[in-house]
């Protein structure tokens, strides 16, 4: 913290002795009547030591939630009700979707199934959708929603009170494993407005 000195004014008061003319028949001694201004000390709040509160985020990649369980950043609640692997999901997607695509080779679906319950803000529509997810494993490789999934796809536009409810889709590599979905709030650009969820 920045301190500021305070310099004080000090004014020094003049005496003098007048010189008198003619016969001396009486004496004044004149006081110095005048005060000393006393000069007031404002106090600049820019100066001042604020208290500094640091978001603590609920979850992060190293301490993620738990399926089952809704986890809360300030806009959003977010829960993972089920997923599937490689040939669950493959069944899945074939089921609840006409336009099944195989996934590439080398790589497996894993498909999610959230909830969102949209819980703070201003009074304004908020999108929610598969583009606010996403999925990492033991690879360290970021794995963006894929288009082609199981119906109904997480797809809404929410008021403060407003929940939703769908499936995101992703294609990963077939070796790997203990993956973590994230969310994020697109219009935030703050790193603590995140939600991280074990899919084991």
């Amino acid at each position: 913290m920045t301190r500021e000195k305070i310099s004080k004014d000090v004014r020094l008061s003049k005496t003098g002795s007048a010189k008198m003319r003619g016969p001396v028949t009486s004496t004044r001694v004149k006081k110095n009547t005048k005060k000393k201004n006393k000069e007031r000390i404002i106090k600049n709040p820019s100066l001042q030591p604020r208290k500094i509160v640091e978001a603590k985020p609920s979850t992060s990649l190293s301490s993620p939630g738990k399926v089952g369980y809704f986890e809360e950043i300030p806009n959003w609640k977010i829960g993972v009700i089920e997923h599937f692997c490689k040939d669950d999901a493959d069944k899945l997607i074939k089921h609840h979707n006409n336009y099944f695509n195989e996934p590439s080779p080398g790589k497996d679906y894993v498909v999610v199934r959230v909830q969102c319950e949209r819980i703070g803000g201003k009074d304004e529509f908020l999108d929610v959708n598969y583009y606010n997810f996403a999925l990492v494993g033991d690879k360290r490789i970021l794995y963006r929603s894929e288009y082609s999934g199981p119906e109904p796809q997480l797809n809404s536009t929410l008021l403060v009170g407003g929940s939703t409810e769908g499936w995101t889709t992703f294609e990963v590599f077939e070796d790997d494993r203990n993956f973590v979905v994230i969310f994020e709030d697109s219009r935030s650009w703050n790193d603590s407005h995140k939600i991280y969820i074990s899919l084991d």
